[in-house]
């Protein structure tokens, strides 16, 4: 699937209905989404932690390989949503950015 694609979808399910933060102001919108990501990335170090057993022995039982790979799918979900908030082009970012680190790559071998 393409950012844009992703983006579409968030626009199409994800700014509809249950979310009372539509309501807000572009500027709350922004630092809920932020405050979003944070508790994302929180969720995404736990399932982290637990699959290589930096967790007490009897917290080892909440880590599954799939609840792990939708915390990172939830990381960038909310991600392209607060990029959509604040109009940032996703696929024209992302391929500045591996430009970006494909000459520093060539540069440093």
């Amino acid at each position: 699937m393409e950012v844009k694609e992703l983006s579409d979808f968030i626009d199409r399910t994800l700014t509809k209905g249950r979310y009372p933060a539509l309501n807000y102001s572009i500027r709350e919108r922004v630092f809920a989404q932020t405050l979003k990501i944070s508790e994302e990335v929180w969720e995404l170090s736990e399932q982290i932690s637990w699959k290589f057993w930096w967790q007490r022995l009897d917290k080892v039982d909440k880590f599954s390989d799939e609840k792990l790979g939708d915390e990172l799918a939830d990381v960038i979900l909310t991600t392209v949503r607060l990029a959509r908030l604040l109009n940032i082009d996703m696929d024209k970012i992302l391929k500045q950015k591996i430009e970006i680190l494909r000459e520093r790559f060539e540069k440093e071998n």
